[in-house]
């Protein structure tokens, strides 16, 4: 498996690489938007290199040239200063005041310096991703094309577990287990970690699509490709963030009412077609149901309504959760950059969750809304709530000021599907996120420097001279 890993190694890094120094930006953002889900290809090389932070690590030294006009724009200065109070945060938690490793067999890349370094690794690298696809934007990259690329993206997902579903082989897991026998998990994930993974990708597309008016329009068969993967997933967290996306769609925009029918008709129907071929699939889906939702769980029960909550969520977040109870001194700075796991390994809730994992986690929070508490407390939080609004700012000034009713809509997408991701991520953390912060730090960049095109050229001047007139 080693030589697999090198492989892995050589195209996350080699192949952007070789665009960046052709500057064919296109095949790099359509590399970092349709390799999102696929969990395949992540390095395992002290931590976990996504192809999207392995993109972010090649062009870091570009960014750090590139930060004076960041720090220019206000969305810019909530980015920064949020990652300062990180790496301060990292410094004192993993170094002067480490957490310490109570089960005393965490590996380096586990304990307090290992994980503190790796997650402000893969931070800095997110940050120059968004850096990166501001900059493109900013001189000209058409955000419809980012939006169909990462449909294409959620596509890729979709087919991975359609695959899976037809011939029955768990590639992943295969991979996962070096080729020996891989536990029967009774979902479908195709190309990812997790079928939950899987299905929460594919609901995210299934989002993008709805939000966007580009003018080439989705096929219907990519929308039943769509709903099937995410029947067959059986994910019931993809559900919950598919249904608050269509919320929030259809407060935002009463057009958007049209294509949620559309698609709620097509989804009825690949779910009737699944459900003659495989009628094993919806009781499968009603057990995991109840017993995410509705059933107590069989090896505890909750002695309190603190206790409830924490049993509900997810074992990273639940422990997060209880652990902040018990010391509410530590909510307004957190723990540090990835650090919650170390403290939090002393609250997980009982039941399933500590006879699965015992008295040690590994893992972040999955929410986003406690992975920001947790790293840096409320005023982390904060922090990224001024990032959104002031993206947000920044998106509705291009819209307004721009020269022609397509760029118009454009931007008025990008509003739109960053009002819903940035609600979806406090409930779900999923890197696609900063695919639409970088749009919107393009959109930011393009006001600031709008009399200065040099700077960013070549730039698209239609929108730079009327942005930001309003």
């Amino acid at each position: 498996m080693l030589l697999f890993e090198l492989l892995k190694l050589s195209i996350v890094f080699g192949l952007p690489l070789y665009w960046l120094l052709s500057n064919n930006h296109d095949r790099v953002i359509f590399w970092i938007c349709a390799t999102l889900g696929v969990d395949l290809l992540i390095v395992n090389f002290v931590g976990d290199i996504r192809p999207m932070e392995a993109v972010g690590l090649l062009y870091l030294p570009s960014a750090l040239f590139f930060l004076d006009r960041v720090i220019a724009v206000p969305m810019g200065k909530f980015l920064i200063v949020s990652v300062v109070l990180l790496g301060g945060l990292g410094l004192l938690f993993g170094y002067l005041l480490p957490w310490p490793d109570t089960t005393g067999v965490r590996p380096w890349n586990q304990q307090s310096q290992g994980r503190s370094l790796i997650y402000m690794a893969n931070t800095l690298a997110t940050v120059s991703i968004v850096i990166y696809i501001g900059r493109q934007v900013a001189r000209g990259f058409d955000v419809w094309r980012i939006m169909r690329y990462l449909v294409i993206g959620s596509s890729v997902v979709s087919a991975g577990v359609i695959v899976q579903a037809i011939i029955g082989f768990d590639y992943y897991g295969y991979v996962e287990y070096g080729g020996g026998p891989v536990p029967d998990l009774g979902r479908l994930r195709g190309l990812s970690a997790e079928p939950r993974t899987a299905g929460q990708y594919i609901a995210l597309g299934l989002l993008v699509m709805l939000l966007t008016r580009a003018p080439v329009k989705y096929p219907r068969l990519v929308l039943a490709l769509h709903a099937t993967a995410l029947l067959l997933t059986v994910s019931t967290s993809a559900m919950l963030i598919l249904f608050v996306g269509l919320i929030f769609s259809v407060l935002k925009s009463t057009k958007a009412m049209k294509t949620v029918v559309s698609a709620a008709v097509v989804s009825i129907g690949s779910g009737l077609i699944i459900r003659s071929l495989m009628p094993h699939w919806f009781t499968f889906w009603e057990d995991m149901v109840r017993k995410r939702l509705l059933d107590p769980d069989p090896y505890a029960r909750a002695t309190s309504l603190t206790e409830e909550v924490a049993m509900r969520l997810e074992v990273f977040d639940g422990s997060a959760f209880l652990f902040f109870v018990e010391h509410p001194a530590y909510l307004l700075f957190g723990t540090g950059p990835g650090l919650i796991s170390l403290p939090a390994s002393s609250h997980i809730p009982r039941g399933t969750a500590a006879l699965t994992y015992g008295d040690r986690i590994d893992s972040v929070p999955h929410m986003g809304l406690m992975l920001e508490v947790s790293n840096a407390g409320l005023l982390g939080l904060g922090l990224w709530c001024g990032l959104i609004v002031t993206a947000y700012i920044a998106i509705k000034r291009c819209a307004r000021g721009s020269s022609s009713q397509e760029d118009a809509d454009k931007w008025e997408d990008v509003a739109n599907v960053l009002l819903v991701f940035s609600a979806l991520y406090l409930i779900q953390v999923k890197p696609v996120i900063f695919i639409v912060l970088g749009v919107s730090l393009g959109a930011a960049l393009m006001i600031r420097f709008r009399h200065y095109p040099v700077l960013l050229s070549p730039v698209k001047q239609g929108v730079l001279a009327h942005a930001g007139s309003n």
